[in-house]
């Protein structure tokens, strides 16, 4: 898992060598993206892996964790390394967010 604050200062910093892999719905992603965001939907991914390989850290999210471990699952299976954030996190249409009770952006 990734944790909260690494979380924040990947979203923060907009790293080259990070992914922020969106995997919330298309109707969510119309509420709001993290700027910089992959936006591939859960149920996707499994047909959009090349949009995500390229040697680079995998950071994966959604609003609760749960499909956000679904794709670490997966792509753990297909030999992709990732880590996953395991909370509850809302974004707003501006592109900031919030993490439980944490503040991101």
């Amino acid at each position: 898992m990734v944790d909260s604050e690494e979380f924040i200062q990947a979203a923060r910093n907009r790293s080259q060598d990070i992914i922020l892999l969106d995997v919330r719905s298309n109707e969510e992603f119309e509420q709001g993206v993290i700027p910089g965001s992959l936006t591939i939907p859960a149920d996707e991914v499994s047909d959009r892996l090349l949009e995500i390989l390229g040697g680079k850290q995998i950071f994966i999210y959604c609003k609760s964790g749960i499909r956000a471990e679904m794709v670490y699952v997966l792509l753990k299976e297909k030999g992709i390394a990732a880590k996953f954030l395991n909370k509850a996190l809302s974004i707003e249409k501006s592109g900031h967010f919030y993490i439980e009770d944490e503040t991101g952006q």
